[in-house]
This record gives C-alpha cells, sequence and structure tokens, in this order.
C-alpha cells in the first residue's frame, strides 16, 4: 500500500496516526523459525557499534518454556530470552556486560509483538509495541566491537518480521512514533 495524505485544510495535531488497510488482500512474509533453525549475518565493519544502538522487530513466539536468542553479536549486544525474562545485554569496551530485562507477561504468545531494544546516551531501554517497559543506566563508555557474525533465532520457535537495526540509538518519542511505521528503504 503506497500512497500520499494531503490535508487540505484544519489544525495540525502532534501525534496523529494514519492508517489503511490494503483491500487487496496482499500481505508480507515473516521468517517462521523452528529450534533448529537461525539466520547468520557475516561480520561486517556496519555491525560494530560505538555509542548507540537500536534494534527492532516484530517476534511472534510460540512459547516461553525455554532460552533462546533474538538476535546476538557475542560479546558484544544480544536480545535474548532467559528464564522468564526477555534480556537485552550490550558490553562495554572492557567487556563488562549491561542489560535490561522485562517479564515474559509484555510479550504475548502467538501474536505479533514490536520488541525494540535501544542504548541511547546513557541508557539502555526496552519497549514493547512502542511503549517502554523497562531502562537502566550503561556506565560503560562505549559498546564492544569484534569480528563475530550477527545471528537471529538462536534457538527460537516462531516468527520474526521487519527486523531492523540501526547504528543510532532512537529517542523515546520516535520510538513510539515509528513502531508500526513502514520503511521505504532509504530511511536514516
Amino acid at each position: 500500500l503506497t500512497g500520499q495524505v494531503n490535508d487540505t485544510g484544519g489544525i495540525a495535531v502532534e501525534d496523529v496516526r494514519i492508517e489503511a488497510q490494503s483491500s487487496s488482500g496482499a500481505q508480507g512474509a515473516s521468517l517462521d523459525f523452528t529450534t533448529n533453525d537461525s539466520l547468520t549475518i557475516q561480520n561486517s565493519n556496519s555491525l560494530d557499534l560505538t555509542n548507540e544502538i537500536t534494534i527492532e522487530m516484530w517476534v511472534k513466539p510460540t512459547n516461553h518454556l525455554s532460552n533462546f536468542t533474538l538476535v546476538k553479536k557475542k560479546d558484544a549486544y544480544s536480545l535474548k530470552h532467559i528464564g522468564s525474562n526477555y534480556v537485552f545485554e550490550v558490553f562495554d569496551l572492557g567487556g563488562t556486560s549491561h542489560s535490561v530485562s522485562i517479564p515474559n507477561s509484555n510479550v504475548t504468545l502467538s501474536e505479533f509483538n514490536q520488541l525494540s531494544a535501544v542504548l541511547y546516551n546513557d541508557t539502555l531501554r526496552i519497549y514493547v509495541n512502542g511503549i517502554s517497559t523497562n531502562f537502566t543506566i550503561f556506565s560503560g563508555t562505549a559498546i564492544s566491537n569484534n569480528n563475530n557474525d550477527l545471528v537471529i533465532a538462536s534457538s527460537y520457535k516462531g516468527k520474526i518480521d521487519e527486523f531492523r537495526f540501526w547504528n543510532i540509538g532512537k529517542k523515546q518519542k520516535t520510538i513510539s512514533q515509528d513502531f508500526s511505521r513502514l520503511l521505504s528503504g532509504s530511511d536514516s
């Protein structure tokens, strides 16, 4: 669905959202993972970050019974399910782990949930469906870089759609506005 909305009068109101549904019935396709599947992206300089990161994705987990990884660059950053929590972890240059977590109850099983994991300024934060659910202070100086590959969906059973990886930390207002926005491919 593409197009443009023009307002020919009235008063602009901040945070108004216009949604349109496709009448053709055409739908996108998400990646469907079993516990034995994963996607590996070879290491690249674009995966080595310095001070900020935003990871966004729509997830539809089938269970919370086991540990799994949604995304991970070993010893740099990850978004995982451990025990009864989703955990966003970032390693600083000294190798110290910093993390923030949210309980399983924030992520609905067998339904799509939009997760965003952000390091912005000195704060690690997790969002669910555009709403900040928890945060903690990142006391490190920078994100650890290494030659490890990026792995998506290790030991995960469910669907992942619209995976987005940014070398910036998005502000809370931007996450709230953008969590369901479709990208054109030239977004920054």
